[in-house]
């Protein structure tokens, strides 16, 4: 029936629009823009964090105040300011110094060498999001943690990582 329906008006050697009122289409745009409203401004609050639930309203007055291309532009600058800003603060999972012993089998040589350097060799494991702030976090840990090898060496005592 609908699709009966739709071929008729596509059929018809006239413009079916022309002959509706004006008043129809603004009906018609303020309907979707109460249902987009409510969408993203009132039933998204329950869906998204704070902190994007601000984004999305600062978004949405920039779209008001600086018109659509310029407030979606404003929008996407402050969403990727945010993401910089959250995934430079985002600590490492886990950095973790791990026992320096390995499960390979080595040759006597090797076996040699590696005990003499006990104490001297440290094995990180890091996880997680490694990104500007988080990376600078991260080498700080390990040049941290070099200076400790550094200093126990100096002072004639075995690493407390070995």
């Amino acid at each position: 029936v609908i699709f009966m329906l739709e071929a008729a008006i596509f059929l018809v050697p006239f413009q079916v629009v022309q002959y509706l009122p004006n008043f129809f289409f603004g009906a018609l745009l303020v309907v979707f823009g109460i249902e987009i409203a409510g969408d993203w401004l009132v039933r998204s609050y329950a869906k998204v964090t704070r902190a994007e639930y601000v984004l999305l309203l600062a978004t949405f007055v920039a779209i008001m105040e600086l018109e659509l291309e310029k407030g979606v532009a404003a929008g996407i600058l402050l969403c990727t300011i945010y993401f910089a800003v959250t995934y430079a603060r985002a600590n490492m999972a886990a950095f973790k110094v791990l026992p320096s012993r390995s499960a390979a089998v080595r040759s006597y040589t090797e076996g040699h060498v590696l005990e003499a350097l006990t104490g001297h060799i440290a094995t990180v494991a890091a996880s997680g999001f490694l990104f500007f702030g988080s990376s600078v976090l991260m080498s700080r840990k390990v040049i941290q943690l070099a200076e400790d090898m550094v200093a126990a060496a100096a002072a004639g005592q075995v690493s407390p990582l070995a």
